[in-house]
């Protein structure tokens, strides 16, 4: 077969687009701590672009005729730019004078391929000690199932005998509590649902019901912001106010010598409000009343506004006066 005819199907096809401008990963491989994710993310990659067999062996040069020769060599060339653009300068220096694909993938597998029981001891206490905190549950979820997927990685594969498929439901029934545990307390009815659901559900359906609950939950929280705001607009468009503070009976005016108010705020120094209302003789205190309010209507200062400290009285004879009442007039 010549190599004009190749079609997209086959294994030494190039697409256009296939150059060692860019990585084909995100992954930058650093050592031994992140080796099982960038390995499995490159041969996903490879998989993808018909290129694994450049790295596990099963493509060779020998096996094509030899006009195809050129075109393997361009596949490897290929394959061991997109492997050295996904490593760290540290591990380029090692392997950049390598003649094929296949010897460094091989080279980096002994050197880095190492399921150490300090690694997956840590993985064990991570998972167990993952909580949700202030994160969301998506975020919650995201970084548990990125321990989980690691810790798999380096468990062999499971077989399809009767004993497997009851020991993959023990695990993934494991992975439902991890999760539900390590949620806020704010879940603990849908927690509580979840576990008395039959049969129990996976882990990926449980995830579901929580975002659905948490879901229902931003927006009661969003309903009830709005309707205090319609109150609160409510009430400022009839003109209502929240109660007034109450008065601080533990405190006296310098001045009046009445309690509940200080100097600064006695009506005698600044005036009355539009809205007070005066008590007629004989209801209440009528000694602190006339104390405090004298003969003076609304929105008028009272007899010591405009008073400094030493008793000047200039600026009151500037303030206009109302008609003053006698006591039989007032009665």
């Amino acid at each position: 077969m010549a190599k004009t005819d190749l079609d997209h199907n086959h294994i030494l096809y190039l697409h256009p687009s296939n150059t060692t401008r860019a990585p084909i990963v995100s992954i930058q491989l650093t050592g031994t701590e992140n080796y099982s994710v960038w390995s499995r993310a490159m041969r996903i990659q490879l998989l993808g672009k018909n290129k694994l067999g450049l790295i596990d062996g099963t493509l060779k040069i020998e096996d094509f005729e030899e006009d195809l020769g050129h075109q393997w060599d361009r596949c490897n060339a290929i394959v061991l730019g997109w492997i050295m653009s996904s490593v760290s300068k540290e591990l380029l220096t090692g392997i950049v004078y390598a003649k094929d694909a296949y010897h460094i993938w091989e080279d980096l597998r002994e050197r880095f391929d190492k399921v150490n029981a300090s690694r997956v001891y840590q993985l064990h206490k991570e998972i167990a000690t993952l909580y949700q905190g202030t994160n969301s549950v998506s975020v919650y979820f995201t970084k548990l199932k990125e321990l989980w997927d690691e810790y798999e990685s380096m468990t062999p594969p499971s077989c399809d005998c009767r004993r497997s498929k009851d020991f993959n439901k023990h695990l993934h029934r494991q992975k439902l509590m991890q999760f539900l545990m390590g949620l806020n307390e704010n879940y603990e009815q849908a927690r509580s649902q979840i576990l008395m659901t039959n049969p129990t559900p996976s882990v990926s359906k449980a995830y579901s019901m929580i975002i659905e609950r948490e879901s229902q939950r931003s927006f009661s929280n969003v309903s009830m912001v709005g309707e205090g705001s319609e109150a609160t607009a409510f009430l400022s468009t009839k003109g209502g106010s929240y109660p007034k503070p109450k008065k601080n009976w533990n405190i006296q005016c310098e001045f009046c010598k009445m309690k509940g108010h200080s100097k600064k705020n006695c009506y005698n120094i600044v005036g009355y409000p539009a809205d007070f209302k005066f008590r007629k003789k004989g209801q209440g205190n009528s000694t602190a009343y006339n104390a405090n309010v004298g003969n003076y209507a609304p929105n008028v200062p009272g007899p010591n506004a405009g008073r400094n400290d030493d008793g000047d009285t200039a600026a009151l004879n500037e303030i206009p006066r109302p008609p003053v009442f006698t006591t039989d007039q007032y009665n």
